[in-house]
């Protein structure tokens, strides 16, 4: 592990990667982290999939943006002993019980979201309009911290509908919980409520991205042998019909890493790029270059070629080197010609 003194490198970089979150106040992709850090993706990557193990860190499954996990908030609880989440919410919960006069039941799903069930009402309208108060009074609260100083609150929340949306609670949830990740990831500090449409087209856009990983799976085998032509990195413009987003770098990295985890072998063709001989300089993986024909250019710069790479786990000239040949006194290249001189 890289350190200096007492200081232990690694471990500063995962520290300023949190802060990141804390300065932006939302989720950030992998490339807004790299923007922020000046790190190649690679390096931030690998902290990232570290933090995602121990709950440090959370990856929201429909955009792939990062946010502080609720691990965190665990460690925080424990520096102030008695500082818990129900003492705090108690009295706007009584105040809710109160206002609304029925029972408030509250659930903790993960980190600062939280789970409300109202029932009880005769008409959409009537619970919308105690939604909307119960906004109105967030946005009026504040937080004493340690310091003294006020954090304002903010409330972004989505809402499903029973019957309508879904008939248990569970998808419920669910629903609810990509309407809440809508406001997130938009205007912030509102409720909004389910849409099937939106998430269906939601659905489909991740269900896109993670086909390779699941074929990958399906098909693994020691035996299997996968070749495989992902677009090329930083032309992924001129791709058609590879989802709402197309394939971005975090693409790329997931299939580094879906293929790092195989038992059998892979066979992989990429444009000569930077970016991408750093995601594959790993041990066992051996890299050839070679060259392509440009058929774009063909039409201005006859016989125009661009440099590609060809990527695999195991070493593609063994059996070149292993296979039985025959001496022949014509041919004058390599081993044939010294003998010849000898």
């Amino acid at each position: 592990m890289e350190s200096r003194g007492r200081r232990v490198h690694s471990i500063e970089k995962a520290i300023r990667l949190l802060d990141c979150f804390w300065e932006a106040d939302s989720p950030l992709s992998l490339h807004e982290l790299e923007q922020r850090t000046g790190w190649a993706k690679s390096t931030i990557h690998g902290l990232l999939a570290t933090m995602l193990d121990s709950a440090v860190v959370e990856q929201n499954p429909t955009d792939g943006k990062y946010r502080l996990g609720y691990h965190l908030f665990e460690l925080g609880s424990a520096v102030r002993q008695g500082w818990s989440v129900p003492e705090l919410c108690r009295p706007h919960l009584r105040a809710m019980a109160a206002r609304l006069g029925e029972s408030v039941h509250l659930a903790r799903l993960s980190g600062d979201e939280f789970l409300l069930l109202f029932y009880g009402y005769e008409t959409r309208e009537a619970l919308r309009t105690d939604i909307k108060k119960l906004e109105e009074n967030f946005a009026q609260s504040s937080a004493a911290l340690p310091d003294g100083k006020r954090l304002c609150i903010r409330m972004s929340g989505g809402v499903a509908w029973y019957p309508e949306d879904a008939l248990d609670l569970e998808t419920l949830k669910k629903y609810a919980d990509f309407a809440m990740y809508e406001v997130k990831h938009s205007t912030k500090g509102e409720v909004r409520e389910f849409d099937m449409e939106r998430y269906r087209a939601g659905v489909y856009a991740m269900e896109q991205r993670s086909d390779f990983e699941k074929l990958i799976r399906q098909y693994d085998r020691p035996a299997s042998l996968f070749y495989l032509d992902p677009p090329y990195h930083a032309t992924e413009g001129y791709y058609q019909n590879i989802g709402e987003d197309g394939f971005t770098e975090t693409d790329h990295i997931r299939l580094r890493d879906a293929l790092m985890r195989i038992e059998g072998k892979f066979l992989l063709s990429y444009n000569d790029d930077e970016f991408i001989r750093s995601l594959y300089d790993r041990p066992g993986i051996y890299l050839m270059e070679t060259t392509r024909i440009n058929n774009i250019k063909q039409r201005y710069d006859n016989g125009a070629q661009f440099p590609e790479l060809i990527i695999a786990n195991y070493d593609m000239h063994e059996r070149l080197r292993v296979a039985p040949s025959q001496m022949n006194l014509f041919d004058l290249t390599g081993g044939d010609t010294a003998w010849l001189k000898s």
